[in-house]
Order: C-alpha cells, then sequence, then structure tokens
C-alpha cells in the first residue's frame, strides 16, 4: 500500500498501520558518517555536508509543522544524534492529538534538492535500504519501541515534497528492480571521487506528495532571522551583566 492522496495518507494512519513519522534526530549529519572515510574529507566537504545537514533538519521542521496543521494527527520528528554511527536521520512520531497516544513510528531518511528536479524517478540507494533495514530490526529487538519502525524516504524538491512509505511500496511489488549509476562516493561531500553504486529509481507517482515546497531563499530568511534573534538574546545577557 502506497499513498497518493490526502485520504490516502488518513486510511494509513488510521488502519493502525505504522506512521512512525521521524523525530529528527539530526544535528549535524557529518558526524553521522562514522567511518574511516569521514578521517579523510576535506575541511570544505565537512562544511558541506554540515550545511546540508542543517537544511534537511529545517525541512523537516516545516513539513511536520505542515503535516499536523492538514490532518488529524501530530507529527513530532526527533533529529539523530550527531555523536552516533545512526544511518537514518530521524524518527518520527505520529500521535493522536485527542490522547497523545503513539499510532506509528517511522525510521527517516532525508535529501533535500536545491533545484527543481526533472526526471520522473527520485535515487534511493539499494545499500541505505539494507541498513535501514538492519537499524530497524537491531531498535525492535532491543525493545527501544513498542512498534517495529517503518522506512520513510523523503525528498524534498522545490516542486513539492515526496513521501516513499517503503515498506509499503515493498509490500504492493512496486520497488522498482535495481539498476547501476555513478554517483558521488558521498553524496553531498566527494564531488569529485565518483563510484558506481546499486540505486531504486523511484516513480514519483508511487510517493504521497506533500503541498510543502522546499525553496532557498525561505531557508536564507531562516538563518537570518535566527542570527538576529541571537543577537537579540547575547545583547540582553551583556545588559544583565553589566548590572553587576
Amino acid at each position: 500500500m502506497y499513498i497518493k492522496s490526502n485520504e490516502r495518507l488518513n486510511q494509513l494512519l488510521d488502519k493502525n498501520s505504522f506512521l512512525h513519522f521521524f523525530s529528527l534526530i539530526y544535528n549535524n549529519k557529518v558526524l553521522t558518517i562514522m567511518n574511516a572515510n569521514y578521517k579523510q574529507i576535506s575541511q570544505l566537504e565537512q562544511m558541506r555536508m554540515i550545511e546540508s545537514g542543517k537544511k534537511e533538519r529545517y525541512c523537516i521542521n516545516q513539513l511536520g509543522s505542515h503535516l499536523s496543521m492538514s490532518y488529524k494527527y501530530n507529527y513530532e520528528f526527533h533529529h539523530t544524534s550527531s555523536t552516533l554511527p545512526i544511518c537514518y536521520d530521524a524518527l518520527l512520531y505520529v500521535r493522536c492529538k485527542l490522547t497523545g497516544n503513539i499510532l506509528n513510528m517511522y525510521l527517516v531518511e532525508v535529501k533535500v534538492r536545491d533545484v527543481d528536479i526533472k526526471y520522473d524517478e527520485l535515487i534511493f540507494e539499494k545499500a541505505k535500504l539494507k541498513n535501514l533495514q538492519k537499524e530497524r530490526d537491531q531498535f525492535y529487538k532491543k525493545q527501544m519501541s513498542q512498534f517495529k519502525p517503518n522506512i520513510l524516504y523523503i525528498q524534498f524538491c522545490s516542486e513539492g515534497t515526496y513521501m516513499y512509505f517503503i515498506d509499503d511500496i515493498i509490500e504492493e511489488g512496486l520497488l522498482p528492480k535495481v539498476t547501476t549509476m555513478e554517483m558521488n562516493k558521498v553524496t553531498v561531500a566527494t564531488k569529485q571521487e565518483k563510484v558506481k553504486k546499486l540505486v531504486y529509481l523511484l516513480p514519483k507517482n508511487i510517493a504521497f506528495k506533500s503541498k510543502y515546497k522546499f525553496t532557498i531563499k525561505e531557508y536564507e530568511n531562516s538563518l537570518i532571522m535566527n542570527i538576529a534573534s541571537d543577537i537579540q538574546e547575547i545583547k540582553k545577557i551583556n545588559k544583565i551583566q553589566s548590572l553587576f
């Protein structure tokens, strides 16, 4: 079962399936890649990865607010830790607005596209799916939740937000065959070093499309507002200190 409309989203939630919407436990995605390759990444590339992580956290927060206002459930995103080798970007908890009870839970993988995607398919790496499935099994075995989380893959594009409920897609036999593509070794870091990867080209029509649209201008404005807020807070602290 997959989601193509607002009505379909409500059906999935109502049937007690598992909308474990990702409470994006994120901080900086840089340290999520805790492997030997990380030590070889240049400072510039590390900065690029940090910026990518900030952008993803911003999008997740905006999407959570948009969904919570649009539907009868609350969508809580918890960012993943920046100090632990966690392969997903967030946990999503779907709660009943009346009782606060958790109805569903998801491990979430996120990608943000700065420019409009002109293709009919969006890329999802096979290795990423395997890692998410393994992490999900470990998550459940350790009894970290009464739910066995589902997997949610989200791509933020300027035309809208595409939400792929991977378990439903697999159950319906809609997961495309694997294909090989030449890609960056580390997605947002190494622009020069290319490797061949196994990927799924996911059609957009098997995703639930949210009306939330990411734009660079909106994101940059939010950064400016945050900086202005921080400056005001510093001024208040300095003013208080000057009294003593």
